[in-house]
């Protein structure tokens, strides 16, 4: 239930909200005489109307003039509907296609799919 796309998933929304309030951070910083406190709870939850997901809010929270923002998001660590979806897209053997490539945008991490033998 908890794995290794909830921790990929976390962490590309904590990227998002941090890009988007980058300057405010900054702004905040420079304005403060100590230093600021940026907190980002992580709320996780059953999702009861579907089987395998959980909701999951990340969030962030900092002072300057009372910031919060978070990112909600369903996450699922079954891979049966990922595979099949992943499979459709497979190109097939004698159609011309040599492979297909997908690419996950916010990591730039990508995978080569190629007929199967």
């Amino acid at each position: 239930m908890i794995g290794e796309k909830f921790k990929e998933q976390v962490n590309d929304a904590f990227e998002l909200l941090l890009a988007k309030h980058l300057e405010g951070i900054k702004d905040a910083y420079i304005k403060s005489e100590s230093g600021i406190t940026i907190s980002v709870p992580i709320k996780i939850q059953p999702n009861q109307k579907k089987s395998g997901f959980i909701h999951v809010e990340v969030g962030m929270r900092f002072v300057r003039m009372r910031t919060k923002d978070s990112i909600l998001m369903e996450i699922s660590e079954i891979q049966d509907p990922l595979i099949k979806g992943v499979e459709k897209l497979r190109p097939k053997k004698g159609r011309g296609i040599d492979s297909v490539t997908i690419t996950h945008e916010p990591s730039g991490r990508s995978v080569s799919l190629t007929p199967k033998p």
